[in-house]
């Protein structure tokens, strides 16, 4: 059993990439935060992706990504460290059904945590 995860917590300890497994309250918690420190808060569900094309089409809708931007990991990483079209003093992006990102082919989702530390290193 695990104990309950503070969505306080959570956003006093940035930056950060972070997987937790939360429950439907904690969810709404983390999200009910985010939104009194006025924060972006995204959620991208990834049920069924089965390609790094999937992948990056639902981050762009959810993080409303301009429709001219490119469809690969460079236009990936240069549009979530800019953000200048939604500014916010913080974002936050939830991950629902994150177990499918294993359908992906390993190097892709190598790529996609790894470009994940590089822009909260940006930030």
């Amino acid at each position: 059993m695990t104990s309950p995860v503070s969505a306080q917590k959570l956003l006093d300890d940035r930056p950060f990439v972070r997987c937790v497994l939360l429950s439907q309250d904690e969810e709404e918690s983390l999200q009910e935060e985010a939104a009194h420190r006025s924060y972006c808060f995204a959620v991208v569900d990834l049920a069924n992706i089965q390609t790094r094309e999937d992948l990056m089409a639902r981050l762009a809708r959810a993080l409303d990504f301009h429709s001219c931007s490119g469809k690969n990991w460079d236009a990936f990483l240069d549009m979530v460290t800019d953000l200048s079209w939604n500014p916010a003093p913080g974002y936050v992006v939830l991950l629902k059904n994150a177990e499918s990102l294993l359908q992906l082919p390993s190097e892709h989702l190598a790529t996609f945590v790894r470009l994940c530390s590089a822009a909260v290193e940006r930030w």
